[in-house]
């Protein structure tokens, strides 16, 4: 018992786990309230809102998220200099959601009638995925240091005033469909303001220093990785967008029902993948560099990998010589040597 409560890596899964959860009952139990008090069409509108919120994350911040925590393990960085990194992952967030806004604003009659949405729905949805981005940016912070129940408390508790609001204003003053989404729209006002809070609290954020340097590593690590996700995301929810325009609102919000309720199968792994996740940081081009030419990278990030993994180091270097032609082998060896022991 002793040696399991030692391990950050269980520890850290179970309160993950625990977390995501009690993040998951929650809509489950929205889920019967909501379908009693929502026609089909009402809940295929809430349907609609959220896959417009998925496609936004992907231009107003969410790769933006990963570059602040991956700044986190860079060497000799600062609490200041990490400070200044998040404030230009804000300050991206913010300038790509002006720019996205300006663009739905002129056409968000065409995308109210693609989607089913009221227009103004549209335009609050830009402003409920950068405030989502920059909530993430906290809870990401907290994962990569490891500080698990802080994450699962924030991310509960938004469930739960999410829960709360919902059930008052779609149950108690049967405000339909537009109760469910008014609901998301506060909530995430709400935990803006914490999130920032919070951040400035363990000076995290320094929102109003430009660093240019900042600025284009934040934007050379999330630009290439926006098509990457806008590309995901038409492949899990192309099928809502299909429903709704081919057959119909209502059986787009039916079908909803029955994915939220297959939902359930990603929370454990989910868990383990957020307690598990680990980085590993290093230059690879400038490695590849000194073992012959930048061309080996890829070799060296094998390496890399392969160091992590229990299989015997003979059959990756047998592996590079039955594939490698000749004259390239030796360096090849030497970028997959330099990748392996990296960490050694």
């Amino acid at each position: 018992m002793i040696k399991i409560k030692k391990n950050s890596f269980i520890n850290g899964a179970g309160t993950y786990l625990v977390s995501n959860i009690l993040n998951a009952v929650i809509p489950f139990i929205l889920l019967p309230i909501l379908t009693r008090y929502l026609t089909p069409t009402e809940y295929g509108e809430v349907a609609m809102f959220q896959v417009m919120l998925g496609a936004l994350s992907a231009f107003v911040g969410v790769v933006f998220v990963g570059a602040a925590s991956r700044k986190y393990y860079d060497s000799n960085l600062d609490n200041e200099s990490l400070a200044e990194f998040i404030g230009s992952c804000i300050q991206l967030i913010a300038i790509f959601s002006i720019v996205v806004f300006s663009v739905l604003f002129i056409f968000q009659q065409q995308f109210s009638e693609w989607l089913s949405l009221k227009p103004n729905y549209v335009l609050f949805a830009v402003l409920v995925a950068s405030f989502s981005a920059i909530i993430r940016i906290r809870l990401g912070q907290w994962q990569v240091k490891k500080q698990a129940v802080k994450y699962g408390a924030l991310q509960i508790s938004q469930s739960l005033l999410n829960m709360i609001l919902s059930l008052i204003l779609v149950v108690v003053l049967l405000k339909g469909a537009e109760g469910r989404i008014n609901a998301q729209i506060i909530v995430s006002s709400v935990f803006l303001a914490i999130a920032l809070y919070l951040l400035k609290k363990d000076n995290l954020l320094k929102i109003f220093t430009w660093r240019k340097d900042y600025l284009a590593e934040a934007l050379k690590f999330g630009m290439p990785l926006m098509p990457h996700i806008a590309g995901g995301f038409l492949l899990t929810t192309v099928d809502r967008i299909v429903i709704n325009r081919e057959i119909g609102l209502a059986e787009a919000g039916i079908y909803m029902v029955a994915v939220q309720l297959t939902a359930a199968v990603g929370i454990v792994f989910d868990a383990i993948n957020k307690a598990g996740a680990k980085t590993t940081n290093l230059d690879a081009l400038s490695l590849a560099v000194s073992a012959g030419s930048a061309k080996a990278v890829n070799v060296v990030l094998i390496g890399v990998m392969a160091s992590h993994m229990d299989l015997n180091r003979d059959v990756w270097i047998n592996a590079i010589k039955n594939t490698v032609p000749e004259k390239f082998l030796e360096m090849n060896l030497k970028a997959f040597d330099l990748g392996y022991n990296y960490n050694k």
